[in-house]
């Protein structure tokens, strides 16, 4: 049975649109009775996975911006305009990867109790919604990251059929991203959420299809 759920994604981060709301349904495991994963099974997941992916860095940049310096946000701005002027594929990718764990890397050394304090002294609203709703789609982010990844778990560990065999191995990688993703998320909202009562939330979100916020998720 397929699940469906309603979640905000960035038609990709590093574009230039706004994120719009869509409906999206992960594959169900493929049974052994059946051969394993089918073509469509890992086309259906790979979809998912890309979302998931999305959501993620997307959220990680809206809540960058809000709590990073301002020469570390316009380091990371100046890398992913300069990554999106690449014209091959793979350089751009590689470019594009590169700026995303240079901020990841600075969220995750982020001084989080600098910022609280910071926070606490700012009249900005506009600033503290930005945290608030960034750790909210994080968070929200990891549970759907969760629920990809058991798919795909399953997906790749079926029964092995030579014809699927590279996009499995595709599904393969995917799995490993969103693990390593997951991990470094965990990481970022370890110490994002000593913000939580400095800006208001008083929870964060308990399953994947919770609503996602409306968010400035990328760089101009």
């Amino acid at each position: 049975m397929n699940r469906r759920m309603s979640v905000l994604f960035g038609l990709a981060l590093l574009a230039a649109a706004s994120p719009a709301r869509a409906g999206w349904g992960l594959p169900s495991a493929p049974s052994a009775s059946k051969g394993g994963a089918t073509a469509a099974d890992i086309d259906q997941f790979l979809l998912s996975a890309t979302k998931a992916d999305e959501f993620v860095q997307h959220s990680a940049v809206a809540l960058f911006k809000a709590v990073g310096s301002k020469e570390e946000v316009e380091k990371i701005k100046a890398q992913i305009v300069a990554a999106k002027q690449i014209a091959d594929p793979k350089e751009r990718e590689a470019a594009q990867q590169k700026a995303i764990a240079d901020m990841t890397k600075s969220l995750q050394t982020q001084d989080w109790e600098k910022a609280k304090s910071d926070l606490a002294a700012s009249h900005d609203a506009d600033k503290k919604n930005a945290v608030k709703d960034g750790i909210w789609n994080l968070a929200l982010g990891g549970l759907m990251n969760t629920e990809v990844v058991a798919v795909g778990k399953k997906i790749v560990s079926g029964p092995p059929d030579p014809t699927v065999a590279a996009k499995l191995q595709e599904a393969g990688s995917a799995v490993d991203k969103l693990v390593s993703q997951g991990q470094g998320l965990t990481k970022v909202l370890g110490g994002a959420k000593q913000l939580m009562t400095t800006v208001g939330l008083q929870a964060l979100p308990a399953k994947a299809s919770d609503a996602p916020k409306a968010i400035a998720g990328d760089f101009p």
